[in-house]
């Protein structure tokens, strides 16, 4: 990863944690930002749907 695709990176992730600050509903917006990441790492071919917090 070079030094432009890390800036970008933290910016998504501050223009994330933005939305979720500022959001009416936090648990919807939450939910709205893992959805948006699990598509995007499925698209990888990461299958994401067996991981799970214990």
């Amino acid at each position: 990863m070079n030094d432009r695709e890390l800036i970008s990176n933290l910016i998504d992730s501050l223009t994330n944690l933005l939305r979720i600050q500022k959001a009416e509903d936090k648990d919807a917006e939450i939910e709205n930002q893992i959805n948006i990441i699990k598509a995007k790492l499925k698209s990888f071919g990461v299958m994401v749907d067996e991981i799970k917090l214990r």
